[in-house]
């Protein structure tokens, strides 16, 4: 069943059924980079990781301009995710 998530978090009932009536499942959040904001790869780094934990679900975005500051961002992330031995899924039903 494939995941949405709603632009900015809007999971009102009537939005959860029409994206049921689709086959879909909403997906939240547990870590928001503020990435949108582009306060910097450092700025983007930090807001990942005062939420950061054992199955988190880091929000970033890849759509609206330029996305530079999340790619540097990113980079990074998965080189200090990989060096503290986290793992990378799917969520699970």
């Amino acid at each position: 069943m494939p995941y949405y998530r709603a632009p900015g978090g809007d999971f009102k009932p009537w939005i959860r059924e029409i994206a049921a009536g689709h086959g879909m499942r909403p997906l939240g959040w547990t870590s928001d980079s503020d990435d949108w904001k582009r306060p910097g790869a450092a700025a983007i780094v930090h807001h990942v990781n005062a939420n950061l934990g054992p199955g988190a679900i880091v929000l970033m975005h890849d759509g609206g301009g330029d996305r530079s500051q999340t790619v540097q961002a990113l980079s990074q992330l998965l080189d200090q995710l990989d060096a503290q031995h986290y793992t990378y899924s799917f969520p699970g039903r």
